[in-house]
């Protein structure tokens, strides 16, 4: 039976592994030619591949699950499944790299895209989502999660392209 403690023990449990994550996050990029490489670490794809198991074992459970709440098991370890896929492919197939004249980035929910640093139009840091989000004229928004290692090479070069202008709460887009 759920007790509001369990539900406090999972915050608890779930804040110290971000913070144990976020602490093995890398602040400069790989090198790889001309280009300086974000992505997600070792231990996030750790992370990632437990979170495809835990989706195996939700699925097992609905299965297994008594004739009278088969249905809503399905529903409810099938969204947890579908979850867990979504954090396997985001720390596998989500990177960003950049160089002297673009921003490219690679992610499966909406493919590669080569963004022109003059098409930034701003960037500010979204505390409630933990990413930087880079809003551009055509290339539409690129968010970028503190936990990809190298992102601190992103924003030292946003600086100095003069394209980090930061934007207040109120102005803030939801």
């Amino acid at each position: 039976m759920f007790t509001p403690v369990a539900g406090i023990i999972g915050a608890a449990v779930t804040g110290l592994l971000m913070v144990i994550l976020r602490r093995t996050v890398l602040p400069s990029a790989r090198q790889r030619g001309s280009h300086r490489v974000l992505e997600y670490g070792l231990p996030m794809r750790v992370l990632g591949i437990a979170m495809l198991l835990f989706g195996g074992v939700f699925l097992f459970a609905a299965s297994r699950s008594s004739a009278d709440q088969r249905l809503l098991a399905w529903v409810v370890y099938g969204v947890l499944a579908v979850c867990s896929l979504y954090v396997f492919l985001e720390v596998f197939f989500v990177r960003v790299e950049f160089d002297e004249s673009f921003i490219y980035s690679f992610s499966p929910w909406r493919g590669g895209r080569r963004i022109p640093w003059s098409d930034i139009v701003s960037c500010y840091f979204s505390s409630v989502n933990q990413w930087h989000v880079i809003r551009t004229k055509a290339h539409g928004t690129l968010r970028v999660s503190t936990f990809l290692s190298g992102v601190g090479s992103l924003i030292e070069r946003l600086h100095e392209a003069g394209q980090l202008k930061p934007v207040r709460a109120a102005e803030t887009p939801a």
